[in-house]
């Protein structure tokens, strides 16, 4: 099976799961190509994408494969590539991605051009978007007859909340007439999309998640000093501004670290409110860490804190996969009822919830891991075997190549007839 993966940037150190579907589906024998909207040639990346090779399979959609400095270059760089790949590229598919009334500013730009020539250089059996946006995109390009294929979209959070909010309820509606599978990382995401018009018969729930198999479950007691610790981009809906609140409330009963790793746009606010909280020597910002990095620290916590909200522009959470790796190891965990969230931390059963933004309920059910131990580790336990039925990347990797399989048929099917109703 030949897969073409299409993501908004490659490598990202933050986007494991995209990274886990690659290599899973690889090792069960699919030739995977990566068309992303920008490649990372030299950034920091996770030993899989050498192990690999993925770069080698890596194409850049935004523009060429070399960075340019200016819209002038980049459009040269776009037409250099273009002309060497002008005897492969179908004349429909040249002459429909020029026209402006078809891709708008983008023939312009040949950004239109560009794209569709890279991904019509190879044939895939299968385009699998990653967030909605891409799932459109995909779309676009085989009504340029640049793919002929079916488009299977993952929406993950914010291209199905804040991203519909920005563009309209009808942001999706080519993508959801055209589209051949929508899959949603949650119940809730999935239910979302078809209240915003999805078919439900193309639409199913399809998760993220680790490899439990090579995650050792440990039960852990709570050290005299409580380790806390939030893995995370440093972005609104992350809601680490309350955990910062919860954690100066908390650390005036009792001692307390806390761990932020990650970084993003509000990393300077946020340092600056923890020295406004009196928080200097027991709040820790480590910045972009890599996997096994993740994995020491998990080891060396008392608990993960993950007190996500609801964005000012809507953005939403999926379901942290930081959430499975910490339940999966045994690490106790307090977050909100903000997405899917609560389909993994089972409020009382998998972990404990507070309400979004509410600083003062985290810090009580943070008190609440050391005042309750047997619960604690009871939740730990009840966490580890849902992360197992649910999350196990083998498993849906598996499922993945089911859909995959299934929706190709679908449309080898649909494709048939219409030659035959046509001849």
């Amino acid at each position: 099976m030949r897969v073409a993966f299409l993501v908004n940037e490659f490598p990202v150190l933050s986007e494991t799961f995209i990274l886990r579907q690659i290599t899973g589906l690889m090792d069960r024998g699919a030739e995977v190509e990566i068309y992303a909207q920008r490649v990372h040639w030299t950034a920091p990346a996770h030993q899989e994408v050498a192990g690999y090779g993925l770069l080698s399979r890596a194409h850049e959609l935004g523009s060429a494969d070399r960075p340019a400095r200016s819209a002038g270059a980049r459009v040269l760089r776009r037409a250099q590539d273009i002309a060497r790949r002008r005897r492969t590229l179908p004349a429909r598919v040249f002459l429909d991605a020029l026209n402006p009334l078809r891709t708008g500013k983008a023939s312009l730009s040949l950004k239109s051009l560009h794209a569709a020539a890279t991904l019509s250089a190879q044939r895939h059996d299968v385009l699998y978007a990653q967030f909605g946006q891409n799932g459109s995109i995909g779309v676009s390009l085989r009504e340029l007859a640049a793919l002929r294929a079916p488009v299977v979209t993952q929406f993950h959070g914010y291209d199905a909340s804040s991203q519909v909010r920005q563009g309209g309820g009808t942001v999706y509606a080519e993508l959801f007439e055209k589209g051949d599978l929508l899959l949603g990382v949650s119940d809730r995401i999935r239910q979302h999309l078809i209240e915003l018009g999805a078919s439900p018969a193309r639409t199913a729930v399809h998760r993220c998640g680790i490899r439990t198999a090579q995650v050792p479950f440990v039960e852990r007691a709570v050290e005299k000093q409580l380790q806390v610790l939030t893995v995370a981009r440093l972005v609104e809906k992350k809601g680490i501004e309350f955990a910062l609140q919860a954690i100066a409330e908390l650390s005036r009963q009792r001692d307390v670290r806390y761990r932020i790793a990650g970084d993003g746009p509000l990393s300077g606010q946020l340092r600056a409110r923890a020295q406004e909280l009196g928080l200097s020597s027991t709040v820790e910002f480590l910045g972009p860490v890599s996997g096994a990095r993740v994995n020491d620290l998990m080891a060396q916590a008392s608990v993960l804190l993950v007190p996500s909200v609801t964005a000012a522009d809507g953005d939403e959470e999926g379901i942290p996969v930081v959430l499975m790796e910490a339940l999966a190891c045994g690490l106790p965990v307090v977050a909100t009822r903000h997405g899917g969230i609560p389909e993994l931390v089972v409020a009382g059963h998998t972990g404990r919830l507070a309400e979004e933004r509410d600083a003062a309920a985290l810090s009580r059910l943070l008190q609440a891991v050391v005042d309750e131990p047997e619960q604690t580790l009871e939740m730990a336990r009840r966490g580890r075997t849902l992360v197992e039925q649910n999350h196990d990347m083998d498993r849906l990797n598996d499922q993945l190549m089911d859909h995959f399989s299934a929706t190709i048929d679908r449309y080898q099917h649909t494709a048939d007839s219409r030659n035959r109703a046509d001849p």
